[in-house]
């Protein structure tokens, strides 16, 4: 949508007049505080920050592109996961996600994860806002909370994700992240321990056995090599 303007200029050169006509195209306010990320609009505002170059950079999806280095490694990863996890009933235990937009909530990239409204990786110089209420996911984690809600208990999810930083040989704005989520009953994470409650600290014993991966002997303690909260347990793999 624009607007276009025509404005005639009347002159005199070497005591000839001469009207010219020029054509304006103005764009109104409203187009020019619009922002458009993957074909959807967003309102401007006091917390944008996000760049033409990083736009250029969102919806390419490099990871699913057929041969490409980080296409390889995800699909090996993905082998690897479905040949060691089965149900019990032979299937894959783990359902794959690629394909979620890198555009989130603030809600979904800080509140699920129960970021403090204060903290410092909210800052506009850590993140690129869409606007105050949208940006790009800072960590594929944005989309753990929904998922789960979505009924799935094991899941890997891979995407691109979106920090502000300087670009050195180590450091880019814009990267790749893998990470893995699986969850358990309290029957499957415990099976290796004797469970002895208490008012407020779930205290667990080794059984059987010396030292368990989840929960290493601490030395000087004994038999009795941890204590964690009765919250639930989030057992995760990033990369």
């Amino acid at each position: 949508m624009f607007w276009i303007t025509r404005i005639r200029i009347l002159h005199v050169h070497h005591g000839k007049s001469v009207c010219r006509t020029f054509t304006a195209f103005n764009t109104p306010a409203l187009e020019q505080n619009v922002i458009s990320v993957l074909g959807k609009s967003y309102s401007r505002d006091e917390m944008t920050n996000i760049t033409s170059n990083i736009l250029s950079k969102v919806g390419r999806n490099l990871h699913l592109y057929k041969n490409h280095p980080l296409n390889i490694l995800w699909k090996k990863m993905q082998d690897y996961v479905y040949a060691q996890y089965r149900t019990r009933w032979g299937g894959p235990m783990f359902t794959m996600v690629d394909d979620l937009s890198p555009v989130v909530t603030t809600e979904q990239n800080f509140d699920s994860l129960l970021v403090a409204k204060d903290h410092v990786t909210r800052s506009k110089t850590d993140n690129y806002y869409i606007n105050q209420n949208y940006l790009l996911r800072a960590h594929t984690s944005a989309h753990q909370r929904d998922l789960i809600k979505s009924g799935l208990d094991a899941f890997l999810l891979a995407g691109d994700v979106y920090r502000r930083d300087e670009i050195d040989k180590s450091h880019y704005p814009v990267f790749h992240q893998i990470e893995g989520v699986r969850l358990f009953s309290r029957p499957e994470l415990f099976q290796h321990y004797e469970v002895r409650h208490q008012p407020s600290v779930l205290r667990l014993a080794v059984t059987g056995r010396d030292s368990h991966p989840w929960n290493p002997p601490l030395k000087g303690y004994g038999e009795l090599s941890g204590a964690f909260s009765l919250d639930p347990l989030p057992i995760m793999i990033n990369s």
